[in-house]
């Protein structure tokens, strides 16, 4: 077992949303700035900066923009704490499909979209008669596009 202490700092962002982080911070150990604040939460969060302790945050950019937040993080290093910015896990962009094409229909509707003749509008309509999915364009692209 660590005996790291982990505290969280973010600019304009919610208690919530750093706790979601998956940290166990330590308690009133939460700073949160805004745009009113003038940075004085940044000012506490620095003070409490030593050894052993942890700063976890959403984004490095909530230190500061640019070479202001490269700053800080040098300041909290200096200090003799880390700085940890979780990875953050990427969500795929458009909608969500509406239905699940069956799988015995998933090769059929593959040489659908392949078929150079057809628009994506012709393969949707198609799709949509003979299996009763709706799909739009873009979820056609995302379904069957990237092989």
């Amino acid at each position: 077992m660590t005996d790291d202490v982990y505290i969280a700092y973010g600019f304009d962002r919610s208690d919530r949303e750093l706790r979601k982080l998956g940290f166990e911070f330590a308690k009133g150990k939460v700073f949160i700035d805004s745009k009113s604040t003038d940075r004085m939460e940044l000012n506490a969060m620095l003070a409490t900066c030593r050894p052993g302790v942890v700063v976890v945050m959403s984004q490095l950019s909530d230190l500061g923009p640019g070479a202001k937040a490269n700053q800080m993080r040098k300041a909290i290093e200096a200090a003799g704490a880390r700085v940890h910015v979780p990875e953050r896990q990427l969500q795929k962009r458009g909608p969500k499909l509406k239905g699940q094409i069956p799988d015995d229909k998933i090769e059929w509707a593959q040489a659908l979209y392949d078929n150079k003749a057809l628009t994506r509008q012709q393969v949707a309509d198609r799709i949509e008669v003979e299996t009763g999915v709706r799909l739009s364009r873009g979820q056609l692209a995302t379904r069957f596009g990237g092989k």
